[in-house]
């Protein structure tokens, strides 16, 4: 699975997985090896959105925002 970073550049998630919650909600969870964070998702297909969290052993932050497929 890939991921757009802020920053426009492409990253691949090391570990992840992903269940559908409703027919267009899907919670995803990852972690990233490089910084230790694991970012955890629920994302609407049908408006585009997420809410989730990121956290790792010290610090844990709320966050939302839109997606896109990326093809």
């Amino acid at each position: 699975m890939s991921f757009r970073r802020l920053d426009g550049k492409s990253t691949r998630a090391n570990e992840y997985a992903s269940f559908p919650v409703f027919s267009d909600v899907t919670l995803v969870s990852y972690l990233a090896k490089e910084s230790g964070y694991t970012l955890t998702v629920a994302m609407n297909a049908a408006t585009g959105k997420l809410f989730g969290f990121a956290s790792n052993d010290k610090e844990w932050y709320p966050v939302s925002g839109l997606f896109e497929r990326v093809k």
